[in-house]
């Protein structure tokens, strides 16, 4: 088994037992333009959803000291072999009816998980 599986089996265990009050069921939402309407003029977007679990945390106090993190926003981890979709900037992270945006996303090096920078 390599790094990334070994990660992924780890955090897999930990979001079973010891975060399991903290894992909760979460929707990766993508926007698409959808298809051009001739009657509206417009572009009707489209939503495509994913679903899967992962933990919604805070930034840490030395993390808000770059101005690109406010106070208000909430770091989204989760494990890259749940989603079968990959996150992108503009993305929605949905959680108990909040829609997230995702201001950034990055794979930690070993690419076993997804922290996902979100913004109401």
């Amino acid at each position: 088994m390599g790094l990334r599986e070994d990660i992924q089996k780890d955090l897999g265990i930990a979001f079973d037992t010891d975060l399991s009050d903290a894992v909760k069921t979460l929707f990766l939402i993508k926007l698409s333009t959808g298809d051009y309407s001739e009657d509206t003029g417009i572009n009707t977007p489209v939503e495509s959803t994913y679903s899967t679990r992962g933990v919604l945390d805070g930034y840490e106090d030395r993390e808000l000291f770059d101005s690109a993190v406010h106070p208000t926003d909430v770091k989204a981890i989760i494990l890259t072999n749940e989603l079968s979709a990959t996150p992108e900037i503009d993305d929605y992270i949905e959680c108990s009816g909040i829609r997230y945006k995702a201001i950034n996303v990055m794979a930690d090096p070993a690419d076993a998980h997804w922290e996902i920078q979100c913004r109401r």
